[in-house]
């Protein structure tokens, strides 16, 4: 994952929990990474239920405060 250095391990810590909650963003980072690794089951996993969302823009926010970060 590119960018700032310590990005990759928050998404590894962080995200798998902040999907499971519902949060988009987290969603599309744990799709983006798959597509990184060549993980098509974690593309199947995640892809389908962003796609579902009735949301036409989500809320950024969701992750942290769904983690009692906010």
């Amino acid at each position: 994952m590119a960018g700032h250095p310590g990005q990759y391990s928050i998404a590894v810590n962080y995200f798998p929990e902040t999907a499971a909650l519902g949060d988009p963003d987290a969603m599309l980072g744990l799709v983006k990474q798959a597509l990184e690794r060549g993980d098509a089951s974690g593309v199947e996993r995640w892809a389908p239920v962003i796609v579902a969302q009735d949301e036409t823009f989500p809320d950024h926010r969701a992750g942290p405060g769904l983690l009692g970060l906010w």
